[in-house]
């Protein structure tokens, strides 16, 4: 009975949850929610709240050793999940002290980009979309209480929001450079987009204006302190170990790293410094109308290693389609894997976006940005984003068993996954000897293990500035001013960032006891198939089904 208890419960929750946010749901391929937008009244928050805690009271009343093996993981994240949701109401606030809980709805790309419908029926629907941002962003001033609000989250909403308004001031142009001879929109469909980005360019406009003029008011440190930040990773990600544990681990791992990084320069050239090997490693890559094509033959590559060294099951043959990123996305991203939401039917193909210089640029311009795209970065890019990175893993996810996992999968087990397969390629032998992609795989590294050191003295330590956090990209992940700016600066308003080196040290972690269990067994083909198979939830809820000993349940790191 618990079984089809708990299973009801779950379906209801889905609907529920989506009733409440259908934004998000439409993003993760359910369709049905198309043109519609959360309607953030605090009354309505508080009605969600009670859901929520209401549906933890059911959970209590399910014999959680009668379910069977995936509805156990399914009941385990489904909490996590309304710990999560719980965490943002009650203890960050989130909807009355963050303007950042209000930037999502802007981002309307889903419409543009993803072919679940035809171009008219997707225009109509973003339409709809549109036309709601007025009470939406009405509501945002409403809700927000800017005295508690911090400075810092203001900023980065602005710095968000803006760039959404050239963007809707030219959709008409971006509509129509989607349209072929088979997927026309109609005159009046046409019309009312011009109509309607009117009236979602005024309701931005007037919420981004409305923070400018309150940024004085805004007192509160975006700092989270201790006890929260501990909270966070509690509810979010299920990591409760003290903080100190968790800094010594990642300044431990950045240690190493270092020490990697030192040894292979020494390999390549003994004589030269670092920064003389990193200028060489970069001024060597693609030209920007080969930048696809080299990138296609990187899948390709890595791909048959994958198959070649047994590391791990490819579930498919449909390969990523490698495609200049579409211009809206280009400000947040060098490179992106965009794979279709685990609820999708119909606009089923995934995307590796790679954004190219643009034309209008300066011959300096366009070199500087090429090296980013270095051989050996790119590669190992690639590496992290599709094979065996997220792509691989997105093809796992949606055969996984776990509807809760596939749905709200956590930010260390997507983040940290594809970090640990970048080392993990080069401790089996993937391009062995080349020390210069070495060099340029250590230093995707270093920056994480930078931001797991960031994240959690900038929130918990008053006397780490943010300067003291830039000059630390700068030395340790050998980032430029103006970006480590960026990275230091993104510490204030996701902290969660840690995740990435903090998911890597927890599978690293799970690794080896998981090996040092199955002993003679062990087969890391096998280690990567059943981890995948979950889908992405929390790696210390994992350990509970991949490891027999109950006494190694708790050593997640």
């Amino acid at each position: 009975m618990s079984e089809s208890n708990f299973k009801e419960l779950m379906d209801n929750f889905v609907k529920v949850w989506a009733s409440y946010y259908p934004y998000q749901a439409f993003g993760m391929g359910w369709r049905e929610f198309a043109g519609q937008i959360p309607h953030p009244s605090l009354g309505r928050i508080q009605a969600y709240r009670h859901f929520l805690i209401t549906t933890l009271e059911a959970l209590e009343s399910i014999n959680f050793n009668e379910l069977t093996k995936t509805s156990m993981i399914d009941f385990l994240v489904l909490q996590t999940k309304i710990s999560t949701d719980l965490f943002h109401i009650d203890d960050l606030n989130s909807y009355t002290s963050n303007p950042l809980a209000y930037v999502d709805p802007a981002f309307i790309f889903e419409y543009l980009i993803k072919q679940y419908a035809p171009l008219s029926q997707r225009i109509e629907e973003l339409n709809y979309h549109l036309v709601q941002l007025a009470d939406f962003y009405s509501m945002a001033i409403k809700n927000l209480q800017w005295r508690n609000c911090a400075q810092e989250h203001a900023q980065m909403t602005l710095k968000m929001l803006q760039g959404m308004i050239p963007f809707l001031e030219n959709i008409e142009k971006e509509v129509n450079d989607l349209e072929s001879e088979n997927n026309r929109i109609g005159i009046a469909v046409l019309e009312n987009l011009s109509n309607n980005k009117l009236i979602a360019i005024g309701a931005i406009t007037q919420f981004m204006d409305e923070i400018k003029t309150r940024l004085p008011e805004m007192k509160a440190s975006y700092r989270l302190g201790d006890a929260l930040f501990s909270k966070m990773l509690k509810t979010n990600e299920r990591v409760d170990i003290p903080l100190e544990e968790i800094l010594e681990a990642g300044e431990a791992n950045l240690e190493h790293n270092l020490a990697e990084l030192r040894k292979a320069a020494s390999l390549i050239d003994p004589n030269r410094s670092i920064d003389e090997i990193i200028k060489e490693i970069r001024q060597d890559h693609p030209l920007a109308e080969s930048l696809m094509t080299e990138t296609s033959k990187m899948l390709k590559e890595l791909r048959q290693f994958l198959i070649e060294s047994n590391f791990v099951s490819i579930p498919s043959e449909v390969m990523p389609q490698v495609t200049e990123t579409p211009k809206p996305f280009r400000p947040f991203a060098l490179a992106m894997m965009d794979t279709p939401g685990p609820l999708e039917k119909k606009a089923t193909d995934s995307y590796y976006y790679i954004s190219p210089p643009e034309s209008e640029w300066t011959e300096q311009e366009k070199e500087e940005w090429l090296e980013t795209f270095n051989y050996r970065g790119l590669l190992d890019i690639s590496a992290h984003e599709a094979f065996p990175g997220h792509y691989l893993h997105h093809l796992h996810n949606q055969r996984s068993k776990s509807l809760m996992s596939k749905l709200f999968g956590v930010y260390h087990f997507w983040e940290g996954y594809a970090l640990y397969v970048e080392e993990a390629l080069w401790q089996i032998g993937f391009q062995k000897g080349n020390y210069k992609y070495r060099i340029a795989q250590l230093f995707e590294t270093l920056l994480r293990d930078v931001r797991l050191i960031v994240a959690i003295k900038l929130h918990t330590d008053e006397s780490f500035t943010l300067e003291a956090a830039i000059q630390m990209f700068m030395k340790d992940a050998f980032l430029g001013r103006k970006v480590a700016e960026t990275e230091a600066e993104r510490a204030t308003f996701d902290p969660g960032y840690l995740n990435y080196a903090l998911g890597k040290l927890l599978v690293e972690k799970l690794l080896i006891d998981y090996k040092e269990e199955k002993g003679h067994s062990f087969s890391l083909k096998s280690f990567h198939d059943e981890l995948l198979s979950y889908g992405a939830p929390p790696i210390p809820i994992l350990r509970r089904f991949m490891l027999q000993d109950d006494s190694k349940h708790a050593e997640i790191l």
